[in-house]
C-alpha cells in the first residue's frame, strides 16, 4: 500500500510510483464545491484522466478502463471513520489519507491471503 502524499496548498502536483509505473498527479481544491479533484497523467504529461472528485470510502480509478491507470486500486480513507466530507485541510492534518492498494495486494485480498 502507498500514501499519496498532500502538501498544504490548494493545487499541486506530486510524482509517483505505482506499481513499477511512474505517474503525475494534481491536486486542486474547489472553493465553491468545497472538495478536493485529481488528475493523473503519465511520465510524459499525458492526461490519462482529469477531474476526478476524491471522497471516502470510493475506489476512484476503476471506473477509467484502458486508460494506462495504475492496475490496483485508490480509496480516501478515514482510519478514524467521523469524516463524512473531506474538507481542505483533512488530508495535511492526517485525518484522512488517499491510498493505493497495489495490483499484488488487490489479487491477496481477493484470494483472501492478505
Amino acid at each position: 500500500m502507498v500514501t499519496i502524499p498532500f502538501i498544504e496548498y490548494p493545487s499541486f502536483t506530486e510524482d509517483v510510483i505505482l506499481d513499477g509505473v511512474p505517474y503525475r498527479f494534481s491536486f486542486n481544491w474547489n472553493d465553491n464545491g468545497e472538495f478536493w479533484s485529481m488528475i493523473i497523467s503519465d511520465s510524459n504529461d499525458n492526461v490519462l484522466v482529469a477531474g476526478i472528485k476524491i471522497v471516502i470510502d470510493y475506489e476512484l480509478i476503476a471506473n477509467f478502463p484502458g486508460r494506462s491507470l495504475p492496475p490496483g486500486e485508490m480509496v480516501a480513507v478515514d482510519p478514524s471513520g467521523t469524516v463524512q466530507r473531506i474538507s481542505q485541510d483533512d488530508f495535511t492534518d492526517e485525518n484522512v489519507f488517499l491510498v493505493y492498494v497495489t495490483e499484488d495486494e488487490v489479487e491477496q485480498i481477493e484470494a483472501g491471503t492478505l
